[in-house]
C-alpha cells in the first residue's frame, strides 16, 4: 500500500482538510469534480496550494496522496507553492536520506534478531493440557489465537519477538503464563519485567497460585529489596536455582547473569524506555521476548505496522464485562459528591485521581468534606514502597472507600469492587494514560464509570488535548486499546521513534505520509534495495493515455463512496489484491459501466507495466511512445517482436520505442494488453 489507505484515508479526507502529495507537497483538499480535458471526461480532486493556486489531480494519482498530520492545525499550516517548489523538493531530499538511514538502522536492530537461529522449543502437550485445565475460566477466542501464535513462534527455529496487545483485564497475563510454563518445561529461566512493585506483587501472587503444583522457584526483585537479598538473587540466578524472576527495572544491571535465560516477558511495555528494552535484548543471544501492552507506544506501533515486530491483538472481552461509561464535565463539588455517593451506595469503591503530589493531602480533605463518612486514603509514587503497597492492599481488601491518588495506580492491582474513577484535569494526561486509568474500573460484572473533569464550564479545549479527550470518548467499546494506539500514533506522531532531531522534518511532510513511506523503505531494505521517491513517483502512473476512466455519478452518486473506491484501487500494489477488490465491488454494486471498466483496466495494465520494467507509456503526434526503465531485462528484438507483426513503423529512441500508428486511446490499451502478454511469456 502507498501513502494513506482505503477507508481510513476517506474517513479523514474532508473538504478544507490538509493533504500532502509526493510531487506537489502540502495543499488543501476542496472536493471532487468532473472535467472534460482534450475531449476526454474524467474525475479530479481539486486541491488548493499557496497563493490560491488550484490543482486538478487525476483520481488515478491518489496513491501519492496522504492526509497531512503534523503539529500545525489545518488553519495555521502554510501551504506549499506549485511550480518551482524548492522548499518541498528540499524536504523530499531530506526525507529520502532519513528514510534510508532509519530503515537500515531498524533492520540491523530488529530484523537481524528475527533471523538469528534458535533452538525450537518443545511443547509438552499432556503437561500443558493439565496446566491449562487448572485455569478456572474459559479462554476467549483471541486469547487462544495469541497462545497459538506464541507456540508457533517458539517452535519456528527463530527468536520470538511478539507483542500482545489487549485491554486492561482482557487476559494478557494468562497468555503470558502459558509461555512461561512452556519455558519452565524446557528447563529455561524466565524474567518478567514490570513497571511498578505493585504490579509485581500482583504477578507474584498470580504466578505462585498458577504454578503452585510444580517445583517452580519464583523470586521478586523491586525497589524495596534489600542489598543482601539482591546479592542472593543474583547468585541464585547465575546458578540456576531461580526459575522465574519477577522484577522492576532495578534488575537491569550488567552484573545480573542468568544460567539459562530463555524468555523475557515485558509487562506494560509502553512504560519502559528504549534503552531499557535494548538492555533486555542483550540479556542473551537466544532469548525469546514477549511484550504485553494495552496501549503500545508509537515506536512499537510503527515497528509492528512495518512488520519488524509480530503482534497479536486480544479484542474479545471477558464474559459479562461491560464497557466503561465515560463522561467529560466541568469541575463541580455537587457533581463529584453525587457520583461518589452513587458508587458507595452500591457497595463499590472510587479512585479519585489528582496528579500533583504537593496538593494531594488538600485534595483528600476536599473529598472528605463532600463524603464525611467515607474512609479515604492517599497513594502516590513518592511514598515509601512498603507504605504504598500496604495502602493498595488495604484498598483491594475494601478497608478504604476512596483512594485519592496520582497516576501511580495506572498499573495497579486488580480491585474488582472499584467501579468509578474521577480524574481531575483530564486534559493534562496523555491518551494512553487516560485509557489505562479508565481500565482500572469496571473489571467485574458491574458497570464502570469514568468522570473526566475540566477546570470550568467555559474552559476551552484546544489542539492535542481536545483530540485526546475526543478520542477517549469515541473509544468506549471494549477492546479499543489497539485502535487507541493507532490514534495515539497519529496525535503524538513518532517523536519517541524519531527523536527530536527529525521532528521538524516529520512536521514538514506529515506523519501519515512519513509512516507509509517508512514502511515501504523497510520492505525494500529487507530486499536489499533502497527507496527512491523519484521512482515511486514515476511508477504511480506509467500509462498516461486519454482514456475516460472514472466512476459515473449516476452509478455511485455519493462522492465519498466514489472517493473510497478510487483510493482502494490506487492503493492496490499487486494484481491479486486488485482482482479481489474488483470482485468485491462487483458483488456489491453490480456490472461496471464502461468508464469504470476502463479504470480497472488501466490500473491492471499499470501494475503489469511496472513488473515489465516500463517507465512511461504515452502518445504524441507520431503514435505510442514507450520509455523503459534502466534495468529492463529484455533484448531489443524481444521488445519489438510483437509490433513487427503489425507492420507498424517502430523507431528506437533514447531507452525506448516509438510505435507509429493512428489508433484511439482505447485501441492502444488493447494493443498494450497483447504486448504485455507476449513479454510475460518470455
Amino acid at each position: 500500500m502507498e501513502p494513506g489507505s482505503g477507508s481510513g484515508f476517506l474517513a479523514q479526507l474532508k473538504p478544507g482538510g490538509l493533504v500532502v502529495h509526493l510531487r506537489y507537497g502540502v495543499g488543501r483538499y476542496l472536493g471532487l469534480c468532473q472535467l472534460e480535458v482534450a475531449g476526454t471526461t474524467g474525475e479530479y480532486l481539486l486541491l488548493e496550494y499557496a497563493n490560491s493556486d488550484k490543482l486538478y489531480l487525476p483520481v488515478d494519482e491518489l496513491d501519492l496522496l496522504s492526509i497531512y498530520k503534523g503539529v500545525d492545525s489545518d488553519q495555521t499550516r502554510q501551504l506549499d507553492s506549485l511550480g518551482r517548489n524548492q522548499a518541498w523538493q528540499r524536504r523530499k531530499r531530506q526525507l529520502q536520506e532519513q528514510l534510508e538511514d532509519m530503515a537500515a538502522e531498524l533492520l540491523m536492530i530488529y530484523a537481524k534478531r528475527r533471523t538469528l537461529p534458535a533452538k525450537p522449543w518443545k511443547i509438552p502437550r499432556s503437561a500443558y493440557e493439565e496446566f491449562a485445565e487448572r485455569f478456572p475460566f474459559d479462554l476467549t477466542h483471541d486469547q487462544q489465537a495469541a497462545i497459538n501464535d506464541i507456540f508457533q513462534d517458539l517452535q519456528s527455529g527463530t527468536l520470538m519477538d511478539r507483542l500482545i496487545c489487549g485491554d486492561v483485564g482482557f487476559g494478557k497475563t494468562e497468555v503470558a503464563l502459558r509461555a512461561v510454563f512452556v519455558a519452565f518445561k524446557n528447563h529455561l529461566q524466565v524474567a518478567v519485567l514490570v513497571p511498578t512493585a505493585i504490579l509485581g506483587q500482583q504477578h507474584l501472587a498470580t504466578f505462585k497460585e498458577r504454578l503452585a503444583y510444580l517445583n517452580c522457584r519464583i523470586a521478586f526483585w523491586h525497589t524495596g529489596t534489600s542489598a543482601k537479598q539482591q546479592t542472593l538473587i543474583k547468585q541464585q540466578l547465575a546458578s540456576g536455582e531461580i526459575d522465574i524472576l519477577i522484577a522492576t527495572h532495578k534488575m537491569l544491571q550488567p552484573s545480573v547473569k542468568f544460567a539459562r535465560l530463555g524468555l523475557v516477558v515485558i509487562d506494560e511495555e509502553h512504560r519502559f524506555g528504549v534503552k531499557q528494552k535494548e538492555f533486555v535484548a542483550k540479556l542473551g543471544s537466544e532469548v525469546a521476548v514477549l511484550s504485553l501492552s494495552a496501549t503500545p507506544i508509537p515506536r512499537t506501533m510503527q515497528l509492528a505496522m512495518a512488520e519488524l515486530r509480530k503482534i497479536s491483538v486480544i479484542r474479545t472481552p471477558p464474559a459479562r464485562r461491560l464497557p466503561v461509561k465515560t463522561f467529560i464535565d466541568a469541575y463541580s463539588p455537587a457533581k463529584i459528591k453525587s457520583v461518589i455517593e452513587a458508587e458507595l451506595a452500591r457497595g463499590g469503591q472510587v479512585y479519585y485521581l489528582h496528579n500533583r503530589v504537593p496538593t494531594l493531602r488538600y485534595t483528600q480533605k476536599r473529598v472528605q468534606q463532600l463524603v464525611p463518612k467515607a474512609n479515604i486514603a492517599i497513594a502516590h509514587g513518592q511514598m515509601p514502597a512498603q507504605q504504598l503497597e500496604n495502602t493498595m492492599t488495604a484498598f483491594r481488601d475494601k478497608k478504604i472507600d476512596i483512594l485519592v491518588c496520582t497516576t501511580v495506580v495506572e498499573s495497579g492491582i486488580d480491585v474488582a469492587s472499584a467501579n468509578t474513577i474521577i480524574i481531575e484535569r483530564a486534559d493534562l494526561l496523555g491518551l494512553a494514560q487516560l485509557y489505562q486509568l479508565r481500565g482500572r474500573v469496571g473489571r467485574d460484572k458491574e458497570q464502570g464509570i469514568a468522570l473526566l473533569l475540566l477546570p470550568s464550564s467555559d474552559y476551552q479545549l484546544v489542539g492535542k488535548a481536545k483530540q485526546r479527550l475526543q478520542s477517549i470518548l469515541n473509544l468506549q467499546d471494549l477492546g479499543s486499546g489497539f485502535n487507541l494506539a493507532l490514534q495515539d500514533l497519529e496525535i503524538r506522531g513518532v517523536g519517541e521513534f524519531l527523536g527530536r532531531k527529525q521532528s521538524g522534518l516529520l512536521n514538514g511532510v506529515g506523519f501519515v505520509f512519513f509512516q507509509s513511506l517508512m514502511g515501504r523503505a523497510i520492505t525494500l531494505a529487507q530486499q536489499g534495495k533502497s527507496l527512491s521517491l523519484e521512482e515511486l513517483e514515476a511508477r504511480s502512473k506509467i500509462i498516461d493515455l486519454a482514456v475516460p476512466a472514472f466512476i459515473p455519478d449516476r452509478y455511485l452518486p455519493d462522492p465519498n463512496l466514489r472517493l473510497m473506491l478510487y483510493k482502494s484501487i490506487s492503493d492496490c500494489d499487486n494484481l491479486e489484491d486488485l482482482h479481489k477488490l474488483q470482485l468485491r465491488f462487483f458483488e456489491q454494486l453490480g456490472s461496471f459501466p464502461p468508464p469504470l471498466q476502463q479504470l480497472w483496466r488501466l490500473k491492471e495494465l499499470n501494475l503489469r507495466a511496472a513488473k515489465l520494467f516500463m517507465r512511461k507509456i504515452s502518445t504524441n503526434k507520431q503514435g505510442l511512445v514507450i520509455e523503459l526503465a534502466d534495468q529492463h531485462e529484455f533484448s531489443w528484438f524481444q521488445l519489438i517482436a510483437y509490433w513487427q507483426t503489425k507492420s507498424w513503423p517502430t523507431n528506437f529512441k533514447a531507452n525506448g520505442l516509438v510505435i507509429s500508428a493512428k489508433l484511439t486511446a482505447l485501441e492502444w490499451l488493447e494493443q498494450l494488453d497483447k504486448w504485455f502478454s507476449s513479454l510475460e511469456k518470455l
